[in-house]
C-alpha cells in the first residue's frame, strides 16, 4: 500500500529529520532510530507492526583466501545484527 502525503523523499536521514520535528510518522529500522527511541525523541507506534526484511550483504573478492581479520569483522557484524536494539525503558508520564 502507497502512502501519500505533503511530504515524500528517499533520502532516509530526511525523513527522520521530518519526524524529529513533528512533522508526521516514518518507516525507519530499528536500527537508524535507537537513539532517537532510547532518549524518547521518538515514539514507537503500531509495535506489532513488522515491514520486510532487509538483507545485509557482504562483499568480498574470495572466501579462499579470506583474510583473519575479515572474517572476525563478519563475525562480529552477524552477532551485533542477530537481534535489533532495545531501546531503553520510558518511564511512565
Amino acid at each position: 500500500m502507497r502512502v501519500r502525503g505533503r511530504f515524500s523523499t528517499d533520502n532516509g536521514e530526511q525523513a527522520n529529520d521530518w519526524a524529529l520535528a513533528g512533522l508526521g510518522l516514518v518507516r525507519r529500522s530499528v536500527w537508524d532510530v535507537a537513539t532517537e527511541l532510547a532518549d524518547g525523541r521518538l515514539q514507537e507506534v503500531l509495535p506489532q507492526w513488522v515491514g520486510e526484511a532487509a538483507p545485509i550483504q557482504a562483499v568480498f573478492l574470495s572466501r579462499r583466501f579470506l583474510p583473519a581479520r575479515t572474517r572476525l569483522l563478519l563475525d562480529q557484524l552477524v552477532q551485533a545484527f542477530a537481534s535489533p536494539p532495545q531501546p531503553a525503558a520510558q518511564p511512565p508520564a
